[in-house]
């Protein structure tokens, strides 16, 4: 079933509307840029070897650079790489 936007609003102002939908798009199109900024420089990927008890380690630059002291929470998402025997 498909119903048309003036079944949906009744009697629509096509200029309103146009102007309203340009303005959200607007909108979304500034914060594009700052949320890729956010995920680009919010994330780091490294390659860590699992050590004694499951223990990670964050190398020192992905620390410094994310701001990461001790003792605060992080989310970790793990992809185990196979070595080529």
């Amino acid at each position: 079933m498909t119903l048309e936007l003036s079944e949906v609003l009744g009697e629509v102002d096509e200029e309103k509307l146009d102007e309203a939908l340009s303005g959200i798009i607007a909108g979304i199109r500034s914060e594009v840029p700052k949320l890729i900024n956010q995920v680009s420089t919010q994330n780091a990927v490294f390659k860590s070897e699992v050590g004694d008890g499951g223990r990670v380690t964050i190398p020192s630059a992905e620390r410094n650079a994310l701001d990461i002291e001790e003792g605060e929470i992080v989310q970790v998402v793990v992809h185990p790489i196979k070595s080529k025997e």
